[in-house]
């Protein structure tokens, strides 16, 4: 079929799902496990899945915390293997950007605690969009986060 819109190039939501997919893929395969169907269409499209993109990555995130540390050595810091490195890049990021949400989180919650009856776990995972919002300007303002 000639009409297509792949010739537009991927937003950034839509680049980190298709890379978190195929992390999903390269670390299931070394734990023996299948991924669903949806993780692999993402992987393969020049659009990942951008509407899954955080479901995708606490996937991945819950996966790495569960290996052991022989998983870890061979699965994540194995620098003979390409796609390793580059799991262990993002794996190294994704961890310093959790302990910099927890930071945020605790910031917010001490300056506004009425976000705290608004979160899941009553620590500052915030679900609703205008309350997110909310917290988001309160970081802004204070020069915590750019906007």
């Amino acid at each position: 079929m000639p009409c297509r819109s792949d010739y537009l190039e991927p937003r950034d939501a839509e680049i980190e799902s298709r890379r978190v997919a195929q992390f999903i893929i390269y670390v299931d395969a070394k734990l023996s496990n299948h991924p669903a169907t949806w993780i692999l269409a993402a992987a393969s499209s020049t659009y990942g899945n951008e509407d899954k993109v955080s479901e995708l990555t606490a996937m991945l995130c819950a996966t790495l915390r569960e290996l052991t540390e022989d998983q870890l050595d061979e699965i994540v810091y194995n620098g003979r293997n390409r796609e390793s490195r580059l799991l262990a890049d993002w794996w190294d990021e994704h961890k310093e950007a959790d302990v910099r949400h927890e930071q945020e989180d605790e910031l917010i919650l001490e300056a506004q605690p009425e976000f705290r009856s608004l979160t899941a776990d009553g620590r500052g995972v915030i679900i609703e969009l205008d309350w997110y919002k909310r917290a988001k300007k309160f970081l802004v303002d204070f020069g915590l986060e750019e906007e």
